[in-house]
């Protein structure tokens, strides 16, 4: 089994319904926030259920303002969550 795995699978119920953000495994200083007293840090992560609703909302804008003549094509679902991620 592998580590990466292993550590999922150790996680509490609750952390199962989190993503991690996607620069974690490289170790990106955006990936972290500092906790108040600068001491320590912790990864961001992101509400599954809240991305996929996020993801649905967004897409729907998309295909609104293509109809309406504002965007060329819309947004692929891999797109739009990296924006999510990257504005979070």
């Amino acid at each position: 089994m592998s580590k990466n795995r292993e550590v999922i699978e150790r996680r509490s119920w609750w952390r199962k319904h989190f993503d991690d953000h996607p620069g974690a495994a490289a170790r990106s200083p955006d990936a972290y926030v500092e906790s108040d007293t600068r001491q320590t840090k912790s990864r961001k992560v992101y509400c599954g259920a809240c991305l996929i609703a996020d993801v649905e909302q967004i897409m729907k804008e998309d295909l609104r303002a293509v109809d309406l003549g504002r965007m060329t094509v819309p947004r692929a679902e891999h797109e739009i969550k990296t924006y999510r991620e990257l504005i979070n």
